[in-house]
């Protein structure tokens, strides 16, 4: 991705007014980690068209995941005052609503998701758990989504937010030796799969 923000950079120069370029740029510079420029981007082609479903989506996401909550608000009911059966911008705005600590609003976000789409079972679950309803389990359709959409960003929360340590703990206890280290030849990651017992 850093490959393509270069080239997607000089592209840019050749035509600054192009919004695919830009808007490509934007997700390149997302995709590599700068949140900072990809909102920047999106910006700009917000910019260059005001009505860009696809650009006011992806930027709220990003302002979303920046935890910038109050930015994905205006981003999403922005593109729903446009488009009011997005039902990823709803379902979207619900979480954000959600994180806020404003239930009502979530509800009724939710509530609306559920119009759109009645078998949406996470929108499902999470109403449910908005109005303290009892259920036995998590659908199964949520659990994948939570998990799909943390994927993205999995190793850097576990890592830097949750402070994840045990396989450097368990490498360094293996470097500092002793009798016992030889009895193991192979070693197996049985944690939160990362790949960080490998590294």
């Amino acid at each position: 991705y850093e490959d393509a923000v270069a080239a997607f950079e000089q592209a840019a120069k050749g035509d600054s007014e192009d919004c695919d370029i830009i808007f490509n740029l934007a997700f390149a510079h997302k995709k590599a980690g700068n949140m900072e420029a990809a909102i920047e981007a999106y910006n700009r082609v917000l910019g260059l068209e005001p009505t860009s479903i696809d650009a006011m989506y992806n930027l709220a996401g990003c302002y979303r995941d920046e935890k910038l909550y109050d930015h994905a608000i205006k981003m999403y009911e922005r593109l729903l005052q446009q488009d009011s059966r997005h039902l990823s911008a709803c379902n979207n705005l619900a979480y954000v609503y959600q994180r806020q600590g404003d239930s009502e609003k979530a509800v009724a976000a939710y509530r609306r998701v559920l119009e759109l789409d009645p078998e949406h079972s996470a929108a499902g679950h999470m109403l449910a758990a908005l109005l303290g309803e009892k259920i036995s389990s998590s659908p199964e359709g949520y659990v994948q989504e939570v998990f799909d959409n943390y994927s993205d960003h999995y190793e850097k929360s576990l890592v830097e937010e949750l402070e994840y340590y045990v396989p450097e703990k368990i490498r360094d206890i293996l470097l500092a030796g002793g009798t016992w280290k030889k009895s193991f030849i192979y070693g197996l990651d049985l944690g939160c799969g990362t790949g960080l017992g490998g590294e």
